[in-house]
């Protein structure tokens, strides 16, 4: 009988029925051991060691508060989570936001929440702009001039305050425990700071006086010593929205020169409120911005281009005096 001599190893074939059995075998060997591993992996308990409140927002699209865990690693709320704006004394029909027990927060990771008082419930619930992933509930909602504190079991974990109307206050990404109006609106994500414009003669164009009663203006100053030309559509007005409200028209400006503008006129519209902010941006970055806490005939720089902001006697168009 002749034998028939086997084919080399490199070419033998493996039939493909073959081949889809052994991969069917292996997804459900992987199947089965995956939810013993998931079982053995327990989360850890959120705690005020490393749960902190990383960004506010009382204007913009909505209103929100944005918690940050510190920890490398996933957490859950227990109960006995909640925040208030009023340090737990109501008399308004408003109420501390309790965070639902089971709540996760990932790893470094953000929870976005969204209160709001029961006048404003229509608004919230049917804004799209706010993601599916945040917590909304009937509670308070957030003023121009408001603090908000983390409770865990009656003890507070953590607060932040602000003065004036905020479209993102919150912690600076290069250093967590300063605070900073200067920032990006970022909700559910990592702080971004904005871009401040420094080169001369750019920085020399400031904020000089603002008024925000009756007639609303804001007046620029130039104290560079060289022409400032300005192109069409690379300078803008801002309100606390960051909408770029009021786009600036070309010019060139001399130093010592004033530049009015009245933001009510014609299609101009910051509509300067009691607790308000404006900035003055150049291409995508922040030369200069001024915030108040109450309405003002006026409040700027003196003298003029300082960095020192009072209240002061009405000047628009010319050098600013005080009382």
């Amino acid at each position: 009988m002749r034998k028939h001599a086997l084919p080399p190893f490199n070419s033998i074939i493996i039939r493909p029925v073959i081949v889809r059995r052994i991969i069917i075998l292996l997804f459900l060997l992987l199947f089965i051991m995956l939810p013993a591993h998931a079982e053995d992996r327990k989360l850890q308990e959120a705690l005020p060691e490393f749960i902190v409140i990383h960004e506010a927002a009382s204007q913009g699209e909505y209103d929100f508060i944005e918690l940050l865990n510190l920890s490398s690693e996933r957490a859950v709320f227990s109960s006995g989570w909640f925040l208030d704006d009023d340090k737990m004394g109501y008399d308004d029909g408003n109420s501390s936001f309790v965070i639902p027990e089971g709540t996760e927060i990932g790893g470094n990771g953000y929870l976005l929440i969204c209160p709001f008082s029961p006048d404003n419930a229509k608004d919230v619930l049917n804004n799209k702009h706010i993601p599916r992933t945040a917590l909304c509930d009937i509670s308070f909602s957030l003023g121009s001039s408001d603090e908000v504190n983390l409770y865990f079991r009656d003890e507070l974990a953590d607060s932040v305050s602000w003065e004036s109307d905020v479209n993102s206050y919150g912690r600076n990404p290069e250093k967590l425990q300063d605070f900073s109006h200067l920032l990006i609106r970022t909700p559910g994500k990592e702080n971004k700071k904005e871009k401040l414009y420094t080169s001369v003669p750019e920085a020399n164009l400031t904020i000089n006086e603002i008024c925000s009663v009756d007639e609303d203006y804001v007046e620029l100053y130039y104290s560079g010593d060289r022409d400032l030309k300005m192109e069409k559509g690379t300078w803008f007005l801002e309100d606390i929205d960051k909408q770029r409200d009021i786009p600036l028209p070309a010019a060139t400006v001399s130093p010592g020169s004033f530049i009015l503008i009245y933001s009510q006129k014609g299609s101009h519209d910051l509509g300067l409120g009691r607790k308000d902010s404006v900035f003055l941006r150049f291409k995508d970055s922040i030369v200069d911005y001024c915030r108040w806490n109450e309405h003002a005939d006026s409040y700027g720089s003196y003298p003029d281009g300082s960095n020192e902001r009072v209240p002061m006697d009405k000047t628009p168009g010319s050098a600013n005096s005080i009382p």
